[in-house]
């Protein structure tokens, strides 16, 4: 590792972890939308931290340096495990939890 810098997540270091977490809590906190819709609170950080738009080419997405889907993702469940008031509604968490539990008995069959 160059320069002693730490990696984590898709070689990311753990303040570049950090500040996408804070960006991520900015969207679950001022856009109450984005706390049930991961599609949703990804296009937002994207367009507001990352100036994408509507108009942004795909391949120039693609190419860029923006955060991973999951790593968004798994910001939000990180900070969705100790804020209740950022959760998402009864209705989606309900969703959420029956398709982990349909993922977990996918994973575990022979």
């Amino acid at each position: 590792m160059k320069h002693g810098r730490q990696k984590g997540t898709n070689g990311m270091t753990k303040e570049e972890l950090k500040t996408i977490e804070q960006k991520v809590l900015w969207e679950l906190e001022n856009c109450p939308m984005t706390r049930d819709n991961d599609r949703h609170l990804v296009t937002m950080v994207y367009m507001d931290f990352y100036n994408m738009t509507n108009e942004t080419p795909f391949v120039d997405v693609m190419l860029s340096r923006l955060p991973n889907y999951e790593t968004i993702g798994r910001c939000r469940r990180k900070i969705q495990e100790t804020r209740e008031d950022l959760r998402g509604s009864n209705k989606s968490e309900t969703a959420r939890m029956s398709s982990q539990e349909a993922y977990l008995e996918y994973a575990t069959e022979e």
